[in-house]
């Protein structure tokens, strides 16, 4: 079986995994993010299926930083009602901080935005 390299494919693959996963959860009444977590190191890490640097760029950090902070929310919501909020605070505190975009970056962006470009002014009023 040759790889696929097909990134739609792949995240048709992903998403039916996932439901997979939590129609299985609801019916044996398990909580849902254990089955999502053991479906996700399945198709990633485990069998090598999707490889996010590979597959998806620059894309993947932000998504995978959102990932993570999502799992940590319900992990930490089933030990301790309430208990994820403080654990996303945490977690959000410690991204802001982080570098995952550098200033110049987003300078950069905010300089080719339509509203500084001229093309395409977002507020009606102005044309």
């Amino acid at each position: 079986m040759r790889p696929m390299t097909d990134v739609p494919l792949k995240l048709a693959v992903v998403a039916a995994g996932g439901i997979a996963a939590q129609w299985i959860a609801w019916r044996v009444n398990l909580p849902a993010i254990v089955l999502l977590l053991v479906t996700g190191f399945l198709i990633g890490p485990l069998t090598g299926f999707i490889d996010p640097a590979t597959d998806f760029g620059e894309v993947y950090r932000p998504v995978v930083s959102m990932a993570a902070v999502i799992a940590a929310n319900a992990l930490t919501n089933l030990i301790l009602e309430e208990a994820g909020l403080l654990t996303v605070t945490v977690m959000g505190l410690r991204l802001a901080n982080s570098r995952i975009a550098s200033l110049a970056e987003m300078r950069r962006f905010k300089e080719c935005s339509p509203e500084r470009s001229g093309r395409g002014s977002l507020r009606p009023d102005e044309q």
